[in-house]
């Protein structure tokens, strides 16, 4: 029976879910199981889509720009072989599609970053069997009755070339909760032992 939650679980993660890439605008490096990747996370609020990710995942690729004196990098999805750039050109240059919402507190730093992708989901939809999280018809969790939590995404290791597609593998973590969790909860902490190596 946990085998199968796990499963539909990994399935409805590895659907609203895919690895973003930081790379060149026009791939003049390549792209490659080198190329550095995180994770993005697509959800849908007011009839909109977008693609969600780490703040820092933003900055790291403002930092990969200003290393190697590139101004085209960008983040980007790969459906195939085509390239979703998350950014698009200004008289000023490129600029990221990524905003960071605001806290609820003065000077609130929140750690994600939010690109609308409208005029692509339907890429994403078709041809990759993506879901969004639907954030207009959300329930509130049974907070008291929470257990285990789960995290899911693309670390940039373990990337594999399968002819000319590089494959990214997913991982999912699901662990104890062992710390106190509500709406008004920041952040919580997840722990559990393991009978044996991950071997990952």
């Amino acid at each position: 029976e946990k085998e199968k939650h796990k499963k539909e679980l990994s399935a409805f993660c590895r659907a609203c879910s895919d690895p973003v890439y930081i790379q060149d605008y026009f791939l003049s490096d390549g792209h490659s199981e080198k190329t550095t990747n995180a994770s993005a996370t697509f959800i849908k609020f007011g009839r909109n889509y977008y693609a969600c990710t780490c703040w820092h995942v933003v900055e790291g690729m403002v930092q990969k720009g200003a290393e190697t004196d590139n101004d085209r990098i960008t983040l980007g999805l790969m459906v195939g072989k085509a390239v979703i750039n998350l950014s698009s050109f200004r008289v000023d240059g490129l600029r990221s599609a990524f905003t960071r919402p605001d806290g609820v507190l003065a000077n609130d730093k929140i750690d994600i970053g939010l690109a609308n992708i409208d005029s692509v989901w339907h890429l994403l939809e078709r041809d990759k069997g993506k879901v969004a999280i639907d954030f207009d018809h959300r329930e509130i969790p049974p907070w008291d009755e929470i257990e285990v939590g789960a995290a899911a995404g693309y670390p940039t290791e373990h990337k594999e070339r399968s002819g000319d597609v590089v494959e990214t593998p997913m991982t999912l973590t699901i662990a104890e909760l062992c710390s106190t969790i509500s709406a008004d909860v920041r952040q919580f902490t997840l722990s559990s032992t393991l009978d044996e190596p991950h071997g990952f």
